[in-house]
C-alpha cells in the first residue's frame, strides 16, 4: 500500500519507428535514482535481469503507471532496441504541481541529435541540454543527449508543466526523432582512375621500364 504522498501517473509509449522492430517486444524498466545507483555496481546492476520490471506490448504500444519523483532507465527487447521515432502520451491526471519523472534510454547506433517536441512543436524547453541541476526547474520535454563511445544515452523529462504556463491540454504528448547525422551524411568516394588499355605482364620484362625498380611497378 502507498501513502497519500505517493503520486502515480500513467504514460503511454507509442509511435515507434521502425514499427516492426518493436512489435510484441517487452518494455523493460529499471529504477535508476542517483541515490540507489551510488550504492551498487552500475554495470552489474544494469546487467541483472531480475532488477527490471517488464510490461508487454499491447497492440498500439505500452501503457505504464509510474511513481513520480523518480528516475527510471528504459529499454525495449532483451538488451535494448534503437528507435528512430517515439512518442509519450500523458494521462489527463497530470498537473503542473506533480513531481517530474526523469527517463534514461540507452542506444547502440550513432545518434548525433534528437529532435524533441511537445504536442508536435519544438520550443525552448525541448532543445538539447536543457535538463538543469534542479528538478523544480524541469519542464516537459527537457532532454540531454550523451553520444560518447562509452555512454550512449538519451535523457528526457516528463511532467505536467506546459510550454504555456497555466494552460492545460486534453492531449499532451512529447515526441522524439533520432538522427544518425545532420550534414554530410554520405561519404565522398573519389572517382577511380582509368586503367591502361594494353595488358602488361609482371613476368615480361619488355612490358616495363628497365629503369623502374620491380617493387615500384603498378599495373
Amino acid at each position: 500500500m502507498c501513502d497519500n504522498t505517493v503520486e502515480v501517473r500513467k504514460l503511454h509509449f507509442s509511435g515507434f519507428s521502425p514499427s516492426h522492430r518493436f512489435k510484441n517486444q517487452a518494455m523493460r524498466i529499471l529504477k535508476f535514482d542517483d541515490s540507489e545507483m551510488a550504492t551498487v555496481d552500475r554495470e552489474e546492476y544494469i546487467g541483472t535481469k531480475e532488477n527490471y520490471t517488464s510490461y508487454p506490448w499491447l497492440k498500439s504500444g505500452w501503457t505504464v503507471p509510474f511513481v513520480t519523483g523518480h528516475k527510471y532507465k528504459l529499454h525495449w527487447g532483451t538488451v535494448g532496441l534503437d528507435w528512430d521515432k517515439m512518442s509519450v502520451g500523458l494521462s489527463e491526471r497530470w498537473a503542473e504541481t506533480d513531481k517530474s519523472i526523469y527517463f534514461v534510454h540507452n542506444f547502440t547506433d550513432v545518434r548525433v541529435q534528437y529532435d524533441s517536441t511537445v504536442r508536435g512543436k519544438a520550443n525552448d524547453d525541448t532543445k538539447n541540454d536543457t535538463i538543469g541541476a534542479f528538478s523544480k526547474d524541469w519542464k516537459l520535454g527537457n532532454n540531454v543527449l550523451y553520444n560518447m563511445t562509452d555512454v550512449r544515452e538519451y535523457h528526457f523529462i516528463v511532467n505536467g508543466k506546459q510550454p504555456e504556463e497555466g494552460k492545460y491540454h486534453d492531449s499532451r504528448w512529447i515526441g522524439a526523432t533520432g538522427h544518425r547525422c545532420i550534414e554530410n551524411c554520405f561519404e565522398f568516394i573519389p572517382e577511380e582512375s582509368e586503367c591502361a588499355e594494353d595488358v602488361r605482364l609482371w613476368s615480361n620484362p619488355n612490358d616495363w621500364d628497365p629503369a623502374l625498380d620491380p617493387k615500384d611497378r603498378k599495373a
